[in-house]
């Protein structure tokens, strides 16, 4: 059996390693002739510099040989990338997975997880690791995956190459963006190894990810690791009070933001100026600075304005992967929604907790899996497709208002008059978001000036 494409990126990962921490076990080996050649010449340089007293000579000398270091380092480079390219050619023609799963076993790390407090439906603390790996691995299963709603297959349609194929450039554009000092996911691939390793990785991931597509082979790289971590100021033990923190594998991060830059044009044409969640050059000031530029136009305008907020439970969390799809085939290319129907597949979560080197996984099928760039703005247009249809339903507002304020999940509804949330609730829960009716929050402006200077909230 050759091996998979994935096991190609683990060699590669592996060389990079050395590269970045420069551990390569054979450091006495011979140079090239070339190099050997160069090294001669830049120390018979050094040695003429040194010797003459002629400042303008040895000015032009240091030029001379500091050119040839520079061909050095050059040639030092190309030889380890021609290296990595004889060994991944081999690979293409091995019979075996013996060198492939010797280079995961370097990669896998002897990670340490904290140990958590865990109780049992009847309130009883579990004391034996294994027991609260099972306990907080259904809770999350329970959040996570759903079903009743389909789980998304990775490719459609015959295998065929992508009409616009991911190049070296934009791996290496979405490689600089990945954060430093970052906990590695499954992989055990920290962002550093690819931002400074050689120059041949940047070809290799693209090559490997269009290979995927171009055969339909499946690329395992949308695992994610829950490290389940105490919720701060939330009693411990239950395991709803538990926040999933999510690691995932570098490569599928670095996926995620060549999806996001390719996709991004299309999406801030579709998304309503109202929306200022992860969306460039906007943030919560804008949010700020609506709501007060809102107190002052009702002083202006003398009319009373009343905002509705609403709060939907865990919206990220819940969101329908087939309906983000469909809305996304008529907002993007066919490549792009290919890319994200993949980033939607196979996205299965590991739970680790401490006291227990076992582990237990689930398949996830609903939600935008966390931890990388492209998820966010996944569910900003899923909410931005459902608001469309909520507003209609909605009272006419004054031509100068905004119909809503928006950051992210956080929605307000500018109105004259009370909104009724039960109309809303009905059009959200066709998309599978929940809104928390016991949370909705009702802020009248009031056109009298000395009211309007103090938001006044009243209950539903």
């Amino acid at each position: 059996m050759r091996p998979g494409i994935e096991y190609k990126t683990f060699y590669v990962v592996q060389h990079t390693r050395r590269w970045v921490h420069r551990k390569d076990t054979n450091k006495n080996r011979e140079p090239s002739k070339q190099i050997s050649e160069l090294s001669r010449k830049q120390k018979e340089l050094r040695i003429k510099s040194q010797n003459t007293s002629d400042e303008e000579k040895k000015a032009e000398l240091k030029k001379e040989r500091n050119k040839v270091l520079h061909d050095i380092r050059k040639k030092v480079i190309e030889e380890r990338e021609r290296e990595i390219e004889i060994k991944i050619s081999d690979i293409d023609t091995a019979q075996n997975d013996t060198a492939m799963f010797k280079a995961v076993k370097l990669l896998n790390l002897d990670r340490k997880y904290e140990a958590i407090k865990v109780e049992d439906e009847s309130g009883k603390t579990v004391a034996h690791p294994n027991e609260k790996l099972n306990i907080v691995t259904n809770f999350f299963e329970s959040k996570f995956q759903n079903p009743n709603k389909p789980f998304i297959e990775a490719f459609f349609g015959e295998p065929r190459k992508l009409k616009k194929p991911i190049t070296k450039e934009e791996v290496r554009k979405s490689i600089n963006k990945l954060n430093n000092n970052r906990a590695p996911g499954k992989d055990g691939i920290q962002g550093e190894l690819f931002k400074f390793g050689p120059e041949t990785i940047d070809r290799y991931i693209a090559n490997i990810i269009n290979e995927s597509f171009e055969k339909h082979e499946i690329l395992d790289i949308n695992a994610g690791e829950i490290i389940p971590l105490p919720k701060p100021g939330k009693p411990k033990g239950p395991p709803k009070n538990l926040r999933p923190i999510t690691l995932l594998n570098t490569i599928r991060k670095t996926l995620s933001t060549i999806v996001l830059e390719r996709i991004r044009p299309h999406v801030e044409k579709y998304i309503s100026h109202s929306q200022s969640g992860f969306r460039p050059n906007r943030s919560t000031a804008d949010v700020a600075w609506t709501h007060k530029w809102l107190a002052a136009k009702t002083l202006q305008e003398k009319i009373n304005i009343t905002i509705t907020g609403i709060d939907m439970s865990a919206a990220f969390d819940t969101i329908d992967r087939a309906t983000l799809l469909n809305i996304l085939e008529t907002i993007i290319e066919e490549d792009e929604l290919r890319l994200v129907r993949f980033l939607l597949s196979n996205t299965y979560l590991n739970i680790r907790i401490g006291g227990t080197k076992e582990e237990k996984k689930f398949t996830s099928n609903i939600g935008t899996p966390q931890g990388d760039s492209l998820s966010p703005i996944l569910f900003v247009v899923y909410l931005e497709n459902a608001l469309k249809e909520v507003r209609p339903i909605l009272p006419e507002s004054e031509k100068i208002l905004p119909n809503e304020i928006a950051y992210a999940d956080d929605v307000d509804f500018i109105a004259r008059e009370r909104i009724d949330v039960a109309q809303i609730q009905r059009v959200l829960k066709r998309y599978n978001l929940e809104v928390n009716v016991d949370k909705t929050e009702y802020t009248i402006l009031d056109r009298n000036e000395k009211a309007g200077k103090t938001l006044k909230k009243s209950e539903p």
